[in-house]
């Protein structure tokens, strides 16, 4: 009724066997080899469990075709259903880079839980990335641990330093670091190799990181800022910058002229400024002093600076102690202030103290410094009257604070109190906007490349930094960004990877301020609600249709396949990727090449295309990038396999796949294509005839044969026999896991008078991978008697030009056909004696013999080599050692060719081919001792197994020889490198070689990559001057001034102006600086403290450090131009000049000229007509000069003329030398001033040099 109560009463019948569910919980999925394998508990109370099943499918919505499935141990009763259970799934042909996963189970009614799902991606599909790398700077000979950081960085991984020794690489488990300790062995730009190969993919990631690796380096300290002006009794502090490559510097010191010294130890590497801080008790000018000292015990430059310091703050009546009145009572004592905890939360702060005792009724007041630095350095000071505590307002996050109080009376200021500390940590944690986000909260029909969205608001505007998490289930949010800086902002959005269509994804975001860890949020960082969307059951699906073969299947050949693509998806595509494997005996193995193909045809939905691919099969194993490739071809059924890989957004990525089967058959036994036995062959009825006899003990001029098979030849035997009725004897046997052997045997008959025989045979046999046998069998062969030796008393010395007889006696089983004698001598040969007569002849028991004339003949260990040969083919080869002296009565200046090196290079690799050693003189200097200084260029030249290009290794020695005493010193290695499978020049070379005043040999050399000069002596080597961006450099040389060395250059700039340069290379290194103001021309030369400009006839007076101090003299520009070295032992000469008719004019220091002689056969006057180049040295009685000629007209070869010509134009001495010289004597000619001329190369075959005495 209306207005009274009412009561619903609502009866249930339960059935008590109804319970919930099974629950599954702590779920561990993880990817093993080949399997998906995991753990769980499930929980049910006091019932059973059962049906309990794992599914794994390649699509969120677990289709039929493609769902694997593994029941988990079948029923379990209430005691067993808590335990934890195991599975493991196979892989086994799965190409999708993901798996769902999903677990069910019931209870023992049949109540099914709702199945628990979730999403794994699989890492074998994930490729790897380098994000970055450290350090990127080290030092030569240091151990260095090198370290690259990424993703998917596979345990398979190879790693190393350019130049440089390194052990085993290390992976991080989780594939985000991989590191490698390295020595690196040379300096420059070196590059990082890191080859990624993860899971049988081939090398899909390389990375090519710059290290710059120095000298020991030195640490650099700068003086960065601080006060000229202080005041007494005050602190101030001064800033310096620090600049260590190797980071090892241990402290840095700083003198402050005072007395007192500060010193900062270890001082940390990832900051460049360091603050020091100081006062100074009493006025006055003051000198300070910093240095930083490394670990190895280097030393920074030293630092210094000045600082006035004034007198300390007063009071109107004079006192230094603060403000306040003029008294002659007591100043309060030092206040005595409480301490503060360690940080605070607030932006508030009241700081306390003790109160002093009031002297004679003088109560005292306070003051309070504040600062955010303990040296107080710009501070503010605040009054607090009578308190004992003083609030201070405003005080800012992040921040450490300072405190200091004292009291003040009638009497004055006391001292301050000790210093107390206080750090100000606000707490305004950000807060998530959970009204708004992108997908919004269960959102369906979601695009798979969407942009996530979300708000956050932070009180105190602090920098924020965000994790956004992304997964298939909230217990396997797999996607992980990292920490996103987003710096002032309240609105974010970042975009992922294309994600499946039809699958549901959980997210959320983690939120921090920047530079803070979870430690400070109490264990967990402030986190959105946990957010999903579903995505669009949406995108293409490629399948793989007909296929068939246009070739046949053979070994060692390529096949062709033509296969159908088409797409049956509902989203169409630009481009896909397509590969083509081989499959036999169950393994797969890539092809050695087109392991991958990129087709750029766009399908539409419902579209299709033809697509070819190629079955290169080989005949042996590929290595490659350091991973083998078995593409030899198997008998009887093999399979191709064919599979679109990289299809992410594929919707049933399971018809991606296909095996198409072939089979092929062996063709029969191995087939002979040759067997040659000696150098001539017939063939007939598949079998060789041998047809030069063979000696005993000798060589049987070879035994080649190649056989082939269609399948593979296993092995091959060589055998001999002596007659028809004589076993087979093997010789050697061969084998293989190719198509085919190729052999070649050098075998040489034993020295047994029981070979010799006209019958002997050779034969081969074949083996196939069948069994299958061959035979190939050669006709008869002679062998002959090796009795054959050349025996010569001992040759006497011989002068070139001489003719003597030389006995011979010739011990021979069968006539002679072949006598020659050669000379060899100063790495020339001539023959002397040759006498061939096919039919045999008897031979002399003498010959006649005549000595070529040249002295370049001349030499110690001449020998005379003698071969003989008779007509059965035995051949000896004999040298003989003698003395061949130089003929000096004959006018020649220049005795015995001195072989300065001629050592072979011992470090080619051992299975390089093409191998040559190259030794010449580069330049020669004579001092006035008679000692030549030479430069030798060694070059080693071969080509690496496997490579195309040759590879060189270059090295320069200094090495020294005594005219007196004839002795040679032994090298002293300058500079080398290497030049690697590339065929170019190396990318450092000579330019110039230089003794220093104090004796030291320096070598320079021009780096092309670097763009740099550089230094060498025997115990340094250092980088000069660098090319700036767009500048050019050449036209280096070195030169001494003074008893200093210089190296000096032209400089081209990007603007095109052109300067002459000089910098001090020698004891110190100075600074680079223009000779002279203006462009003269690259040629500069120095004598008598003056620079000479061939080109434009300018010359200038120079001071100590080649500076210009002013112009001597102009003689205007030259129609013929002077290149080459000028040495004036003559204060009264300078340089020479040619006028155009070829006159030789010399030139004095103040310009005027003087004629010396008429040149007329010049061979680069001849060929330029406005050019020549000359070495010339002037003394105080005649002139020295060389210039290259050309002998033979018909032959272009050069030698050097040498002329000495009085001052007074009378010619004194002609001498011509050497032979294949070129046109610039300037490096290979030497002249002292007393007239001792050296030459370097005065020919091919190794580093030669002569030297004569033209004084005489």
């Amino acid at each position: 009724e209306s207005g009274r109560d009412a009561a619903l009463h609502v009866y249930y019948t339960v059935d008590a066997s109804d319970v919930a569910p099974p629950a599954v919980t702590n779920v561990h999925i993880r990817e093993a080899a080949d399997a998906v394998s995991g753990s769980f508990n499930i929980r049910q109370a006091n019932d059973a469990v059962r049906n309990v099943r794992v599914d794994i499918a390649p699509k969120a919505y677990f289709p039929t075709v493609g769902t694997r499935s593994v029941a988990v141990g079948g029923d379990y009763d209430a005691v067993q259903a808590g335990g934890t259970k195991h599975f493991s799934i196979p892989l086994d042909g799965w190409s999708r880079d993901v798996v769902y996963w999903r677990i069910s189970a019931e209870n023992r009614d049949g109540v099914a839980m709702e199945p628990l799902p979730g999403m794994m991606k699989l890492s074998r599909y994930l490729p790897p990335k380098i994000t970055g790398y450290s350090p990127k700077s080290a030092v030569v000979d240091q151990q260095t641990a090198f370290s690259v950081t990424g993703s998917g960085l596979p345990r398979t991984l190879a790693m190393s330093l350019e130049d440089a020794d390194c052990l085993a690489p290390v992976v991080k488990e989780d594939g985000t670091k991989a590191s490698v300790i390295c020595t690196p062995g040379k300096t420059g730009k070196k590059r990082l190799y890191v080859a990624i190969e993860p899971h049988g993919e081939g090398v899909i990631g390389q990375e090519n990181l710059i290290v710059n690796v120095v000298e020991t380096a030195v640490p650099v300290l700068t003086y960065h800022s601080g006060p000229e002006n202080v005041t007494a009794e005050k602190y101030f502090h001064i800033r310096l910058r620090l600049d260590d490559p190797d980071n090892d510097v241990k402290k840095i010191t700083v003198d402050w002229g005072d007395g007192s010294t500060s010193v900062l130890e270890d001082p940390n590497a990832e900051e460049t400024l360091h603050s020091f801080t100081h006062v100074y008790k009493n006025p006055g000018a003051y000198t300070f002093s910093a240095q930083a000292f490394d670990a190895r015990g280097n030393r920074s430059n030293i630092v210094t600076g000045s600082i006035r310091v004034g007198q300390p703050e007063t009071n109107d009546g004079g006192n230094t102690t603060g403000g306040g009145s003029v008294s002659t009572g007591q100043l309060p004592p030092k206040v005595s202030i409480y301490t503060l905890p360690y940080k605070t939360a607030s932006s508030t702060l009241t700081v306390s103290w003790e109160q002093v005792p009031a002297l004679s009724n003088d109560r005292a007041r306070y003051e309070i410094n504040v600062a955010d630095n303990p040296a107080f350095y710009e501070s503010q000071v605040y009054d607090a009257g009578e308190a004992l505590r003083y609030l201070v307002p405003d005080l800012k996050d992040n921040t450490r604070y300072y405190f200091r109080v004292r009291a003040k009376n009638s009497s004055g200021t006391g001292p301050w109190s000790d210093t107390v500390s206080i750090a100000v940590d606000l707490q305004n944690t950000p807060q998530f906007n959970t009204a708004f986000q992108k997908p919004a909260d269960r959102a369906v029909n979601v695009d798979i490349d969407p942009k996530f969205e979300w708000g956050v608001t932070d009180l105190d505007g602090d920098d924020l930094e965000y994790y956004i998490e992304i997964g298939t289930s909230v217990q396997n949010l797999v996607y992980h960004s990292g920490w996103i800086s987003k710096k002032h902002l309240y609105w974010h959005e970042i975009s992922t990877t294309k994600l499946a269509p039809g699958t549901t994804y959980y997210w959320r975001v983690k939120v921090r301020e920047s530079g803070r860890d979870k430690a400070y949020y109490g264990g967990n960082y402030p986190s959105s609600p946990l957010w999903s969307f579903s995505t669009i059951l949406r995108g293409p699906d490629l399948r793989i249709g007909q296929v068939s073969l246009l070739d046949p299947v053979r070994p060692n050949r390529q096949t062709r396949l033509k296969i159908h693509i088409r797409n049956s998806g509902t989203e169409a595509v630009d481009s896909f990727y397509a590969r083509l494997r081989y499959k036999k005996n169950g393994t797969v193995n890539d092809f050695a090449t087109q392991p991958m193909q990129f087709f750029d045809i766009p399908l539409a939905p419902g579209g299709g295309t033809d697509i070819i691919l190629i079955a290169d099969f080989r005949d042996e194993i590929i290595e490659k990038n350091g991973k083998s490739y078995d593409n030899i071809l198997a008998e009887g059924v093999s399979y191709l396999v064919i599979d679109l890989p990289y299809s992410d957004d594929d919707i049933n990525p399971l018809d991606n796949r296909q095996e198409y089967k072939i089979t092929y058959t062996d063709q029969g036994e191995p087939q002979f294509d040759y067997l040659y036995v000696g150098h001539q062959s017939l063939y007939a009825e598949n079998k060789v005839h041998g047809t030069l006899g063979s000696v005993l003990g000798g060589d049987s001029n070879g035994i080649e044969f190649s056989v082939k098979d269609d399948m593979q030849v296993t092995e091959a035997k060589i055998y001999y026999r002596l007659s028809q009725s004589d076993n087979w004897h093997l010789i050697q046997t061969f084998t293989s896991d190719k198509d085919h052997i190729s052999g070649l045997v050098k075998w040489t008959i034993p020295e047994d008078q029981g070979y010799l025989t006209d019958s002997l045979q050779i034969r081969v046999t074949a083996t196939d991978n069948s069994g299958n046998l061959s035979e190939i069998v050669s006709h008869s062969i002679a062998v002959y008697d090796n009795r054959l030796a050349v025996t010569v008393p001992t040759v006497s010395a011989h002068q070139v030009g001489e003719q003597f007889s030389l006995p011979l006696q010739i011990d021979h089983a069968y006539d002679i056909d072949l006598i020659e004698i050669k000379l060899i001598a100063n790495g020339r040969s001539e023959i002397l004696y040759s006498n061939i007569e096919t039919s045999g002849f008897t031979p002399p028991t003498s010959v006649t013999l005549t000595l070529p004339s040249d002295n370049l003949y001349a030499d110690a260990q001449a020998k005379l080599e003698i071969r003989v040969s008779d007509i059965n083919g035995n051949e000896i080869k004999e040298a003989f050692t003698f003395d061949l002296k130089a003929n000096l009565d004959a006018g020649d200046i220049f005795g015995n060719m001195i072989t300065v090196y001629d050592k072979s290079y011992q470090d080619f690799p051992a299975d390089s081919s093409m191998q040559r050693t190259d030794n010449y003189l580069k330049k020669v200097i004579l001092d006035a001792n008679g000692v030549a200084h030479l430069l030798v260029e060694s070059v080693g030249w071969w080509k690496a197994n496997g490579e195309n290009d040759m590879s060189r290794h270059v090295r320069d020695f200094y090495m020294t020889y005594d005219y007196a005493s004839k002795q040679l010193a032994s090298p002293v290695l300058l500079f080398d490198i290497r030049q690697l499978n590339n065929g170019s020049m190396p990318p450092e070379n000579f330019k110039d070689f230089i003794i220093a005043q104090d004796g030291t040999p320096i070598e320079l050399t021009w780096n092309s990559e670097t763009k740099t000069i550089r230094s060498h002596t025997a115990s340094a080597h250092n980088s000069l001057v660098t090319a700036s961006s767009g500048e050019q450099i050449d036209s280096i040389r070195a030169l001494n001034h003074r008893g200093k060395t210089f190296v000096v250059y032209r400089s081209i700039s990007q603007d095109g102006v052109k300067t002459v340069n000089a910098l001090q290379i020698h004891p110190s290194v100075g600074t680079p600086h223009q000779v002279v103001s203006g462009y003269y021309g690259r040629e500069m030369r120095l004598n008598n403290d003056i620079v000479y400009f061939p080109y434009k006839g300018k010359a200038f007076h120079v001071d100590d450090n080649l500076y210009s101090t002013g112009e001597a003299f102009d003689k205007g520009e030259q129609q013929i131009v002077v290149y080459g070295d000028v040495h004036s032992f003559n204060s009264q000469y300078l340089d020479i000049q040619f006028d155009t008719t070829h006159r030789l004019q010399l030139l004095s220091t103040s310009g005027e000229t003087r004629e010396i002689a008429q040149v007329e056969d010049d061979a680069t006057l001849a060929s330029y007509s406005d050019i020549t180049k000359i070495d010339m040295t002037v003394t105080d009685e005649s002139v020295l000069y060389t210039y290259s000629i050309q002998p033979d007209p018909n032959n272009s070869s050069r030698s050097l003329k040498i002329l000495k010509i009085g001052l007074d134009g009378t010619m004194q001495k002609i001498a011509t030398v050497g032979r294949f010289m070129g046109d610039d004597p300037r490096n290979s000619v030497a002249v002292n001033e007393n007239a001792l001329v050296a030459v370097a190369n005065p020919d091919r075959g190794a580093a030669y040099l002569v030297i004569g005495d033209f004084s005489r």
